[in-house]
């Protein structure tokens, strides 16, 4: 069995003029101590834009500061922030590497998806979010979702005003197949707007084929595109439908009448995207259909 020590940094309110230069040469003084007993690592979070919970937005420097106390603890980034208008794939090469020659090898790396949503609003202000760029680059038409969620009005007008949703799962309710089905998806099915959903397994419990589509591959979500354009009044009269779960508990074993070509691949054998999704995005829709 191994020790370690792990820090986020918290200082919670009161604030005096020097608590945040204590507070690190406290961490400084601990994590040296830490070494001289045998502890096995020291771990440090990235957090941005945080109060008391974290005030840990450079663990780089701190890190490098603690690499030339110490002598044999390993030293770990829990974990660099990925998103490349945080930290750019390349400098993030450039400081691991660099710590781990000044640290006479001893770095433990770490990687992650940034935490909650706050700090894109201040990092995208100059940098802009590359993804959304790429996407816009290819035909997205993208809205900030600050300005549709910001008020239950507001997110109301918008998803009344879409098409349909287009919804990416996290890739872990993909391959768990939890049966994970999102809270956003109802609202537009409650508005009469069609959804194309990536499968995590909620077609067991929900009838899909009519205004609810499940997708598993590229030509899943083709032939939902199809359908929609085929009827779309009819898709939205079925999204509409107020006896949805009734009707899935009917046929939560059978194969609903009036499936489409966007049957997931799963009824076919074929496994598409578990091992290759679309994108790997988290819960929130990349844009509307329309």
């Amino acid at each position: 069995m191994k020790f370690g020590i792990f820090y986020e940094h918290q200082l919670p309110r009161p604030w005096g003029e020097d608590d945040e230069h204590k507070l690190y040469k406290d961490a400084l003084d601990q994590i040296e101590l830490a070494d001289r007993l045998g502890f096995d690592h020291v771990w440090e979070v990235e957090h941005h834009f945080l109060e008391e919970y974290s005030h840990s937005s450079a663990p780089e420097v701190f890190l490098g500061a603690a690499s030339q106390r110490t002598s044999r603890i390993r030293i770990g980034h829990g974990i660099v922030q990925l998103p490349v208008n945080f930290n750019h794939t390349a400098r993030i090469a450039e400081r691991i590497a660099t710590l781990d020659l000044v640290s006479d090898g001893r770095v433990e790396f770490g990687t992650g998806p940034r935490q909650r949503v706050l700090p894109d609003a201040h990092f995208a202000r100059d940098l802009g979010c590359l993804l959304f760029e790429a996407l816009a680059a290819h035909g997205w038409r993208l809205t900030d979702p600050a300005k549709v969620a910001g008020s239950p009005q507001a997110y109301r007008r918008f998803i009344q005003g879409s098409r349909g949703e287009l919804g990416i799962a996290k890739s872990g309710y993909v391959e768990a197949r939890c049966g994970w089905f999102s809270d956003r998806s109802v609202c537009y099915l409650a508005s009469g707007r069609p959804v194309i959903a990536q499968e995590t397994g909620f077609s067991d419990v929900l009838p899909v084929g009519a205004g609810l589509f499940s997708f598993e591959t590229g030509e899943d979500v083709e032939g939902a595109l199809e359908e929609l354009a085929r009827d779309y009044e009819g898709q939205r009269r079925a999204a509409r439908a107020g006896d949805r779960p009734a009707r899935a508990r009917r046929r939560r074993s059978s194969s609903a009448a009036g499936i489409s070509r966007a049957e997931p691949a799963r009824r076919r054998g074929d496994r598409g995207l578990r091992s290759a999704p679309l994108l790997r995005a988290d819960d929130r829709s990349l844009a509307g259909l329309g």
